[in-house]
């Protein structure tokens, strides 16, 4: 299988951060702050170029969240939980409903730096959250279709969640890597499936040159 070069299970682009793989400390990284946010410094220049490429198509959009600690994130988990709470469910059926649509600390890839959640403004400002059918407004569409070309893919699409475990999320965006990205949306695979693949090669390698060595 000809993955890209950059398709690599050492590339720190391609860590995955979920509920199956939590991490247990902060993990070091150079940061950088846009606006209210920040995020991994090695992905500046690429969202930096599809903004600039967004508004030269005469769409405007905004950077909601990107990096967030485990401290920060347990605030937010246990936040939605409560909301549920208030509204009458039992808290099995509360801290079900927000993980449909959050992780627990320790297992956001938010964590990473290279996660970003990005929505067009009008939607934004008019709404005033982040809500699925903002893919209906021709601006998320563009994004969607474009930011692979900056190395971002959409994290979260409706056809995976078996596999992410996460429900669908038009404004969630994950740096990898343009080659990478490319070749994902391509072959229309999410994170975990394109790990698993490289997994997969990467013990058909060892047990080749095993036996090839064995041969010798």
């Amino acid at each position: 299988m000809n993955f890209p070069n950059s398709g690599a299970l050492d590339n720190p682009n391609l860590i995955v951060v979920n509920q199956q793989h939590p991490i247990q400390e902060e993990l070091a990284f150079e940061r950088f702050l846009i606006g209210k946010e920040t995020i991994n410094t090695s992905i500046v220049d690429s969202l930096s170029s599809l903004f600039s490429e967004a508004e030269k198509n005469g769409f405007r959009f905004t950077l909601v969240s990107g990096y967030r600690s485990i401290a920060y994130q347990k605030s937010l988990f246990d936040q939605s939980v409560q909301r549920h709470r208030n509204a009458g469910y039992s808290l099995e059926q509360a801290q079900s409903m927000t993980l449909a649509y959050s992780q627990l600390p320790g297992s956001s890839e938010h964590h990473t730096g290279l996660a970003v959640d990005i929505i067009d403004t009008a939607f934004l400002n008019d709404r005033q959250d982040l809500y699925d059918d903002v893919d209906q407004l021709i601006s998320q569409q563009w994004l969607i279709n474009h930011a692979v070309d900056y190395g971002f893919i959409l994290r979260y699409p409706k056809a995976k969640v078996n596999w992410t475990g996460i429900n669908y999320e038009p404004w969630h965006f994950r740096f990898v890597g343009q080659e990478n990205a490319v070749y994902m949306t391509k072959n229309g695979l999410s994170l975990e499936e394109y790990i698993e693949r490289l997994t997969t090669n990467s013990k058909s390698h060892l047990w080749f040159r095993t036996q090839y060595n064995d041969q010798r």
